[in-house]
């Protein structure tokens, strides 16, 4: 009797592929004309990634218990020392 299910195989190949596309549009959208991609200086150009593009990659490091702690002094760890706003600090507009 076969089976509609996917194997275990065939499903660590669509993960690692999406994994892939995940990393390529995290570098930025490939920016193309007519099905070409738009090189400038021997590098294709790249676009930053949508919104949409990014919660659905939000989404896949969540599901997947991804996540990482950015030590300090780096990029992602400066980001950390940004304020937090919360409802305490918000000041009502009277109108």
């Amino acid at each position: 009797m076969s089976s509609d299910r996917a194997t275990e195989k065939e499903l660590a190949v669509v993960h690692n592929e999406f994994a892939v596309w995940c990393l390529e549009i995290m570098r930025g959208v490939p920016v193309t004309i007519d099905g070409e991609g738009v090189m400038e200086d021997g590098k294709l150009v790249r676009s930053p990634p949508a919104p949409a593009y990014l919660n659905v990659i939000r989404q896949f490091l969540k599901d997947n218990k991804i996540e990482s702690l950015a030590p300090k002094g780096t990029t992602m760890g400066d980001l950390s020392d940004l304020p937090v706003f919360d409802d305490d600090n918000v000041v009502g507009i009277r109108g």
